[in-house]
């Protein structure tokens, strides 16, 4: 009886989870393209174990989805559905916000600024302010010190690559365009600075509320938002 092959570090497959969300950030990956363990592991230079990991995560994750006969795809993403993943992050990011305000030292609210800064810097590319935006969250999440924190942004980011690939339903209907993120990340920092809870709260909430709006508004106009490859 042949033996399976031993599962790969989970530092590899972390690390292949990345590179597939930078490939296909960069355009690399098509939401349309097939998914095969060949063409990847060529693509990255390993073998199809930890490609298979690797695509079984992005499955557990919902960033990929497996079609009988046809094959594996990255998951196309609704309005409707952007609309409900919208509601969890602004509810998931004010209960941050408090730990924040009660945890966050004035050096780290500091260096969070910088990060608004890079986040609310319009010139730069969508890829880069894709990036920036991540980044300003990821170490709000962070700075909450809940040791959860790290798998619900694992989520977070899940939201953000699919609202990512769903952009393209939004650039057809310039009045409402979509943005990856509002230009106000340095007044939620302001308020985090005030160490007034409630405010923090409503400052994240707003940030978050337009790009809700804006999937709800495509959503009611939308005739149908059946889930496709």
């Amino acid at each position: 009886m042949e033996s399976s092959s031993p599962s790969p570090p989970f530092s590899q497959t972390l690390a292949l989870y990345d590179h597939f969300i930078e490939d296909a950030l960069n355009g690399l990956i098509g939401s349309g393209q097939r998914l095969g363990e060949v063409s990847l592991s060529r693509r990255w230079g390993v073998g199809r174990t930890p490609v298979r990991e690797t695509l079984y995560r992005l499955e557990q994750d919902g960033i990929i989805v497996r079609k009988p006969k046809f094959g594996t795809f990255i998951r196309h993403i609704g309005p409707a559905e952007l609309v409900e993943i919208y509601n969890v992050r602004m509810a998931n990011e004010a209960v941050l916000a408090p730990y924040v305000v009660l945890r966050a030292t004035s050096a780290e609210l500091d260096e969070l600024h910088q990060l608004a800064a890079q986040a609310d810097f319009a010139d730069c590319s969508f890829l880069d302010q894709f990036r920036a935006d991540q980044g300003f969250h990821s170490r709000l999440h962070q700075l909450s010190g809940l040791r959860h924190a790290p798998h619900v942004l694992g989520l977070m980011r899940t939201n953000m690559f699919c609202a990512y690939y769903t952009r393209q339903l939004f650039d057809a209907d310039a009045p409402i365009a979509y943005q990856i993120a509002q230009p106000d990340h340095r007044r939620i920092v302001e308020v985090l600075r005030s160490r007034d809870s409630a405010a923090a709260q409503d400052a994240v909430r707003q940030h978050l509320q337009p790009a809700r709006d804006r999937c709800a508004k495509l959503a009611s106009s939308s005739s149908s938002d059946t889930p496709r490859p």
